[in-house]
């Protein structure tokens, strides 16, 4: 890039630093608002019901203590695979109440945690 070429595009950023440091101060003194404007979506509005009742599922169902199966592992692993597992077995009766398995497996943890 040669001389010219780098004074010319200094000056485009001089210009365009320019341009928007004018905005900013219109816009903070209330002249005008910014040409660009985000748009911003309202908040969605509740239903009746919730979301877990709205498709049939029931409310979660946990395990009340590590599964013996999982019993010889560490306290953590153990926790995760029980939570998991019981999972699993909501899934096929629709019993995890709606949150994914991520969520449900936080929650699950949480409560074996005590």
């Amino acid at each position: 890039m040669c001389i010219d070429e780098r004074i010319a595009r200094a000056k485009e950023l001089i210009a365009k630093r320019e341009s928007i440091a004018t905005e900013l101060a219109a816009f903070f003194a209330g002249a005008s608002t910014p040409k660009k404007r985000i748009k911003v979506n309202p908040p969605e509005k509740p239903t009746s019901t919730s979301g877990a009742a709205a498709t049939g599922a029931t409310a979660a169902v946990f395990p009340s203590e590590i599964s013996p199966a999982h019993a010889g592992e560490k306290p953590d692993t153990a926790r995760l695979k029980t939570c998991s597992d019981q999972y699993h077995a909501n899934a096929a009766t629709n019993s995890n109440g709606g949150p994914k398995r991520n969520v449900y497996v936080i929650e699950c943890k949480k409560r074996l945690k005590g």
